[in-house]
């Protein structure tokens, strides 16, 4: 009985011993809460704490969780593994202790900036059921977020956007405006990964206008996020569009990834020089990215260094993302360099097919303007053809002046010959040589042209018809003048008509003369006899004779 008393005794002084002092709890709470506002403090303040007070197992763990905390503010791994496991152990069945969250909040960020993401989960699960538990609304946003972005980093787009939706409903719930602002730049984020670009593109433009008027570094984000969003769309014009103006209005915020993308977007464009230019600026900011180069090189054609640059962008990508997918890579390298090699095969044969296709074109085009031209000369020998036959006409009744004027001098009992006026005269001679020159086509044609020079004169009037008026008045005892007395009530066209009709040309040289068809001709002369037997003079029966 006095051994086991003397042993509850030792037990109590130990453990008085080990319990650390009011002093060094106000200590840790200063430095819990240094933590989070001044994490370098609060790691220097860690030092201060005495090792008799380190050996208390629940003040052992927070003082963990302290420096685990300050060292996720300035984003740094921790290190102390051994540490962390022991204050987890301590945490792990208190499910409802808001330290148990922080604890296993933090160490699935350690796991997290280690790459270690199978692990960051489970533990972001731990602290999501404590969250839970407790109803802690912004713990829950907090570790869903930090899990959207873990599952991003594995490439897991569905995954991340659904965690990263469940944030921004947490956050819309408690009233921190910036966590749900931040949010929505978040879900735009993970709807653009996960290949949503119209749903992301909506919340950009809702948050550029309605959250971050005043915040150029997020407006920055955004604008960024536009151009990637258009670009993954393949609308690249606009795509440019963004990220020139991110260049113009926040040049401080411009990375290398922007280089890239804009790069991109202009050799989408075809803007070759553009994305030489690029390049330089990506390879300013990161030398070891070649995706420009590449594509500069696929330009150039020199599909060798483009493979080169491929395999070395291979070699140096994601290795989570070559362990889950154990994908060989050399394999698509090669497909790619033999699908350059046979576009550029297709190229040639589709530029061949082309020429084909322009010859044949142009093939049709000469057809269809030698038909067209074989259609003119045809219409133009017919207009001809039909004129030769007025000039057949007009040559047979000038060949028969000199019986025009027997005739006219029967009417008159008187005899005179003279010659026809001198545009007649001289049709006479064109229309002789015209049929003179049958075996010259340069002369008769030359003939032709002097011929309709004559005729459009007559045509138009003037002083050759007055020469003509005077010739018939002179030759056939005033008979125009005396027409033209009679029947006063006639047009300068029906006067015309009926002085041809005194010197007999036909219907259809007299259609050609007064510009009318051979059917308004007959028509005309019909409506001259009517008007002619209407006004009744003593000459009516000499008038219609000439019809």
């Amino acid at each position: 009985m006095k051994k086991l008393a003397f042993a509850f005794i030792v037990f109590a002084v130990l453990a008085s011993a080990c319990s650390p002092s009011k002093k060094d709890i106000a200590l840790l709470e200063q430095i819990e809460t240094l933590a989070v506002e001044n994490p370098d403090s609060a790691l220097v303040l860690l030092d201060s704490l005495p090792y008799s007070a380190l050996q208390n197992r629940e003040f052992r763990s927070r003082v963990t969780i302290a420096e685990a905390e300050a060292m996720y503010q300035n984003s740094e791994i921790m290190g102390k593994d051994s540490l962390f496991a022991d204050a987890l152990d301590f945490y792990r069945l208190r499910e409802k202790d808001p330290r148990r969250y922080r604890a296993y909040f933090l160490s699935g960020y350690q796991h997290y900036l280690k790459k270690e993401y199978g692990e960051a989960i489970i533990d972001y699960l731990n602290a999501e059921h404590t969250a839970a538990l407790t109803t802690d609304t912004l713990a829950l946003g907090l570790v869903y977020r930090a899990m959207g972005d873990t599952f991003k980093k594995m490439e897991d787009y569905t995954s991340s956007l659904e965690f990263f939706q469940k944030s921004h409903d947490m956050f819309k719930i408690i009233d921190y405006a910036d966590y749900y602002n931040y949010s929505r730049l978040d879900l735009a984020s993970a709807y653009y990964n996960a290949f949503y670009n119209d749903e992301c593109l909506n919340i950009l433009t809702d948050s550029l206008f309605n959250y971050f008027n005043q915040v150029p570094m997020a407006q920055a984000n955004i604008i960024r996020l536009k151009g990637q969003a258009y670009g993954a769309k393949q609308e690249y014009d606009s795509s440019f569009h963004y990220y020139t103006i991110l260049q113009k209005l926040y040049p401080e915020y411009v990375i290398g990834q922007d280089w890239q993308n804009i790069g991109f977007a202009s050799f989408n464009l075809g803007k070759v020089a553009e994305t030489n230019l690029y390049n330089d600026s990506l390879l300013a900011y990161s030398p070891d990215e070649k995706s420009l180069e590449r594509l500069v090189a696929i330009c150039n054609k020199d599909y060798k260094e483009a493979y080169e640059i491929l395999r070395g962008e291979f070699l140096n990508s994601n290795e989570y993302f070559k362990k889950i997918t154990k994908n060989d890579m050399r394999g698509i390298i090669a497909s790619y360099y033999i699908l350059q090699t046979d576009k550029i095969a297709q190229d040639n044969e589709n530029l061949k097919n082309d020429i084909y296709l322009v010859s044949a074109i142009i093939s049709l085009i000469l057809i269809f303007t030698i038909l067209c031209f074989l259609f003119y000369r045809s219409k133009q020998q017919k207009i001809m053809n039909n004129n030769m036959g007025i000039i057949i006409d007009l040559t047979e009744t000038l060949n028969n002046k000199d019986k025009l004027i027997s005739e006219l001098d029967v009417l008159n009992k008187r005899a005179y010959i003279f010659n026809l006026p001198k545009p007649f005269n001289a049709l006479e001679i064109l229309c002789n040589n015209y049929y003179s020159y049958e075996n010259s086509p340069n002369k008769q044609r030359k003939a032709y042209s002097e011929i309709m020079k004559l005729i459009k004169k007559l045509q138009a009037g003037g002083s050759e018809i007055d020469d003509l008026i005077k010739f018939v008045n002179k030759n056939a005892d005033n008979i125009f003048n005396k027409f033209c007395e009679d029947n006063s009530n006639m047009t300068e066209l029906e006067y015309r008509l009926f002085l041809f009709l005194i010197l007999g040309f036909s219907s259809t040289t007299l259609s050609f003369l007064l510009g009318l068809s051979v059917n308004q001709v007959y028509a005309k002369k019909t409506y001259i006899k009517n008007k002619i037997k209407k006004n009744k003079s003593s000459n009516t029966h000499l008038f219609l004779s000439y019809f």
